[in-house]
């Protein structure tokens, strides 16, 4: 199958008529149109180092910032202390999690949090009682010793039998316990000798799994992972309606990397998380107002420990946070416009939608002799109220300007570098 895109308006035109048939064609009606939860994921805040204790004081923060879901990520299962053991062994590790998921999952549940829950089901670590008891399970080719990457081997899913254990193994715990997010991932590639047609038949074993494990339960959010966005694809997003972007969280990296994913993908499918500065993928120390404002026009997350943040740290980021759950229907809905900076390092991006627009203005990098582009925003016509938002450094901006001068491009906006401005633009009637 193939789609097809046509536009009087230029690569911008296909771009919002391929948001429009995404968003409702492609995900899982139960998500089509429906705003996505607010999820901090506990990844970078611990890695595989914690213990329930640890999760709740996480949950405790998580809570007081505007959070609504805690997403566990590896390491809550078998002997998982790192990434070289315990994979396919899908059975709680007690020790870390004393009482298990009951008192785990209570006791986000009483800080009023929904519960979250990270997978890998396609692989196993060599080191798991899994390829322990099933080593054919794993994709092999006779006489050819098996590829191994990450230290895992692939799960064979042309067979029958494997499909049926990772039905059955992660329904158990969607049946079991009030789980309303499950994070999907897959990080290596098939890297076996296979015949020709495997990986065409090992995706569409992927997709009887997936259909087999939410299709019965519409109501839990998948968000499909790859390593990041390795499996960003129209396939995985009729079983899952959104998609982690990349792996690095640095904000300067995933401006350019959402730009790239947004041409094709509707915001609502672009899973992007605020994370910690120093940032742990590149070490780039970016404020906290850059960092929301490059995660906030998508499904905006928390990926940091909260217990790191200061009080000035927490109330930023829970006003923020609020904001963003005031816009989200516009954010993750809306019309998207952007605007480069024609190799000036500075970017802009627009949201469109009946109760006016949210504009983003980024200078994640200051260039010497240039001013940067106009700043431009699409499809306003009569007078609108324009009004920076969310910020006390810089320039302020309240006042009333002709939409259709917007549209066109006025002035570039007076940030430094490392600045962004967040403004809303309200037509005149509607405050009226």
């Amino acid at each position: 199958e193939a789609v097809v895109a046509y536009s009087a308006e230029g690569i911008a035109g296909i771009s919002r008529a391929m948001h429009r048939f995404v968003d409702s064609c492609i995900v899982p009606r139960h998500w089509r149109g429906r705003a996505r939860p607010v999820v901090l994921n506990n990844w970078e805040a611990t890695y595989f180092d914690f213990d329930t204790a640890t999760l709740l004081e996480i949950a405790e923060g998580a809570a007081r910032l505007g959070v609504e879901t805690l997403v566990l990520d590896d390491g809550w299962f078998g002997k998982r202390d790192d990434d070289t053991a315990g994979l396919g062994d899908w059975v709680v590790n007690t020790a870390k999690l004393p009482g298990g998921f009951d008192a785990l999952i209570e006791g986000v549940r009483a800080r009023g949090l929904d519960f979250g829950l990270w997978f890998e089901p396609e692989a196993v670590n060599e080191d798991s009682d899994l390829y322990r008891a099933h080593p054919d399970w794993a994709i092999h080719q006779p006489g050819r010793a098996l590829s191994e990457g990450r230290f895992e081997y692939l799960l064979d899913l042309t067979l029958p039998e494997v499909r049926d254990y990772l039905v059955e193994t992660v329904s158990s715990y969607l049946d079991r316990y009030p789980i309303s997010f499950v994070k999907w991932d897959m990080n290596r590639l098939i890297s076996d000798a296979v015949p020709d047609g495997f990986q065409h038949r090992f995706v569409l074993g992927l997709y009887d799994v997936l259909g087999r494990i939410f299709g019965p339960r519409p109501e839990v959010l998948l968000e499909n992972c790859s390593s990041g966005g390795n499996r960003f694809d129209l396939g995985v997003l009729c079983f899952g309606p959104q998609v982690w972007a990349s792996d690095c969280t640095d904000p300067a990296e995933r401006l350019v990397i959402q730009d790239g994913l947004s041409l094709l993908y509707p915001p609502s499918t672009i899973s992007a998380h605020l994370s910690v500065s120093p940032n742990h993928q590149t070490g780039r120390t970016t404020s906290l107002a850059l960092r929301f404002a490059v995660s906030a026009p998508w499904v905006f997350g928390v990926e940091l420990d909260p217990r790191v943040l200061g009080e000035a740290e927490v109330a930023e980021l829970a006003t923020g946070i609020a904001w963003y759950k005031e816009h989200r229907q516009l954010l993750q809905f809306g019309e998207h416009h952007r605007v480069d900076g024609r190799g000036d390092g500075r970017c802009q991006l627009s949201v469109t939608g009946d109760g006016g627009a949210v504009s983003f203005y980024y200078n994640p990098r200051m260039r010497a002799g240039s001013e940067g582009p106009l700043w431009q925003v699409p499809g306003l016509t009569g007078p609108v109220h324009v009004q920076r938002v969310l910020t006390d450094d810089g320039p302020t901006l309240d006042a009333v300007l002709p939409g259709v001068a917007l549209a066109q491009g006025v002035p570039p906006l007076p940030l430094l570098e490392g600045e962004v401005a967040i403004v809303e633009l309200t037509p005149q009637q509607a405050r009226s």
